[in-house]
C-alpha cells in the first residue's frame, strides 16, 4: 500500500477513536446529570397512610340543677307584754319583810290573803278559825276576834282592828320557826332560819340585838316594836337566828 493510503487509514482511525471517546463523553456527563438531579431531587417519599379513627362522642355530663332554697322571713311576732301574776309562785317568793309576807302586806283582807297563801303552800296545817281575842291560844291580841292559820312552822295571824286597820278583817302579824317548814322563807337580806348574827348584823346595819326578860331568850329586832324581829341563841356574833316575827303581834 502507498503512502497516501495509509494516511488516509490513519485519518479515519483517529475519526473513530474522536466519535468514541465524545460518545463516552456524553454517556458520562448524561449519567452525572441524572446522579445530581437523584441527589438534589430526592424519590418523593411515600405519604404517610391516614388512619380514619371513629371517636364515639361522649354524651353530655347530665347536671343536676341546684336546688333553689328561697328563705322565708316569717315576720317577728312580739308577745304583748303580760303583766306579771299578783300571787308568788312559790315559797321562795314569800320573803318575810318588815311591813308583810312578800307581796301580801299587813293590812291586807283576810279571805284573799289566805287563799293566797294556800295557792302557794298548800292547805294549812291548822286553822283557828274566828275567836275571841282576849283569851285566845295566842295570848292577849288586838280588837275582838284573832285568827291563827298554820303551815307547819309559819303561823300568820288575823283580826278584825289594830294598829294598822280597823273594822276589817285583816293579816297583821306573823312568826316563822323553830320548824323550818316550809322551807326557803328568808328575809328580803338572804336572812332566814340558822343565820348568824353575824350575818344578821351585815344584812340590817341598823338591827338591834339583845337579851329580851319578857321572852328570856336573846332577840333582834329591825325597825321598830312593829317591824322585823326574831329570837337568838345567844347575842354573840356566833349566835343563831331560831324565830323570825313581823307585825304588830300579840302579848301575854
Amino acid at each position: 500500500m502507498g503512502h497516501n493510503g495509509r494516511m488516509r487509514r490513519l485519518r479515519r482511525s483517529a475519526r473513530r477513536t474522536s466519535a468514541v471517546v465524545a460518545t463516552t463523553l456524553l454517556l458520562g456527563a448524561c449519567g452525572a446529570d441524572s446522579g445530581s438531579e437523584r441527589a438534589i431531587n430526592p424519590a418523593p417519599t411515600a405519604a404517610p397512610t391516614t388512619v380514619a379513627t371513629t371517636v364515639a362522642p361522649t354524651p353530655p355530663t347530665s347536671v343536676t340543677p341546684e336546688t333553689a332554697v328561697t328563705t322565708v322571713l316569717l315576720p317577728t311576732t312580739t308577745s304583748p307584754a303580760t303583766t306579771p301574776p299578783t300571787t308568788a309562785t312559790g315559797p321562795t317568793a314569800l320573803l318575810l319583810r318588815p311591813g308583810g309576807l312578800g307581796d301580801y302586806p299587813f293590812g291586807a283582807a283576810a279571805d284573799p290573803t289566805i287563799a293566797q297563801l294556800t295557792a302557794i303552800l298548800g292547805p294549812p296545817t291548822t286553822d283557828s278559825g274566828w275567836v275571841a281575842s282576849f283569851d285566845s291560844p295566842f295570848g292577849v291580841c288586838p280588837g275582838d276576834e284573832v285568827r291563827g292559820v298554820t303551815w307547819n312552822g309559819l303561823l300568820v295571824l288575823f283580826a278584825d282592828a289594830t294598829l294598822i286597820v280597823s273594822g276589817q278583817r285583816h293579816m297583821f302579824h306573823y312568826v316563822y320557826g323553830p320548824e323550818a317548814t316550809p322551807a326557803g322563807l328568808a328575809g328580803e337580806t338572804g336572812i332566814g332560819l340558822g343565820s348568824t348574827v353575824a350575818a344578821l348584823r351585815a344584812g340590817y346595819p341598823d338591827v338591834s340585838v339583845f337579851d329580851d326578860e319578857l321572852l328570856g331568850t336573846a332577840a333582834f329586832s329591825v325597825g321598830g316594836a312593829a317591824g322585823l324581829g326574831g329570837t337568838l341563841t345567844d347575842t354573840s356574833d356566833a349566835g343563831i337566828v331560831t324565830t323570825i316575827t313581823g307585825g304588830e303581834g300579840c302579848g301575854e
